[in-house]
């Protein structure tokens, strides 16, 4: 069967630690121009498939396809220009600019020994989009979290990457730089792009999300749209607490909250 160009198929992974086995015969599919957000529990397993999607870990057993052309086939650069990804837990903050740190991830498409106008484009776009133009000279390590996440995002953007994949993008933000960067990952998807982003916030999945992927136990608990996870009462089964379901009187959206 063909998958289409930028869909993300995982076949059969099976992947361990030294000491405790993660995933067994895990299998399931990112589409291509969808956000997904990917929720459950800590220790669940999201960044660790997240990193395996990457290329960052790579399974014992099984297959991550891009479209139909295994992951394990691309070369570096090549991977690296088709995946951007943001692993904040693993990032440090080096004293270089914003406007220096958002160009580099042009880096991995560079044909020559300099930066191209189109590059230089592409950055000026993303800071753009991403309305951090202010911060072009303010040095990474002198940012806040919502500052640096927001820039973090304006990498991937520059890239022009056709898949995006963030871990926890808007843990530990307000709610004004969340909302910012959860409405660019729509805007993204909605471009055609396939997004992937880890999330612990449920009413922030079920707002921006085509499809919520949960995870439990180290495996896919539930894979739908924002309708179906609320119908199904997913939230309650996978933490295992009581929630109940508020409407949004100004529009159809449904949110849920611990009863």
């Amino acid at each position: 069967m063909l998958n289409n160009k930028n869909d993300i198929v995982l076949k059969n992974i099976f992947f361990s630690y030294s000491d405790k086995n993660v995933f067994e015969s895990l299998s399931a599919v990112f589409p291509k121009g969808k956000l997904t957000s990917l929720i459950g529990p800590n220790g669940s397993g999201k960044t660790t498939l997240l990193k395996i999607i990457c290329g960052i870990q790579r399974p014992l057993k099984g297959e991550v396809l891009i479209g139909n052309t295994c992951i394990d086939t691309l070369e570096v650069k090549e991977k690296s220009s088709i995946i951007s990804s943001v692993f904040s837990s693993d990032f440090s903050a080096k004293p270089i600019t914003v406007d220096e740190f958002v160009l580099l991830n042009r880096f991995p498409l560079k044909k020559g020994f300099a930066f191209s106008n189109d590059d230089y484009e592409y950055k000026d776009i993303a800071l753009k989009k991403c309305r951090i133009e202010k911060l072009s000279k303010k040095l990474l390590n002198h940012l806040s979290a919502g500052e640096l996440q927001l820039t973090l995002l304006a990498g991937c953007i520059a890239k022009n990457s056709e898949i995006i994949i963030m871990d926890e993008p808007v843990s530990h933000l307000d709610i004004s730089h969340a909302y910012n960067i959860y409405s660019i990952l729509r805007e993204e998807a909605d471009r055609g792009k396939t997004v992937i982003a880890s999330v612990h916030d449920i009413n922030t999945a079920i707002r921006f999300s085509d499809i919520i992927t949960a995870m439990k136990d180290f495996s896919i608990f539930f894979s739908g749209s924002s309708d179906k996870f609320l119908k199904s009462d997913i939230a309650s089964k996978l933490y295992k607490i009581d929630f109940k379901k508020v409407r949004n009187s100004g529009s159809s959206l449904n949110y849920i909250f611990p009863a």
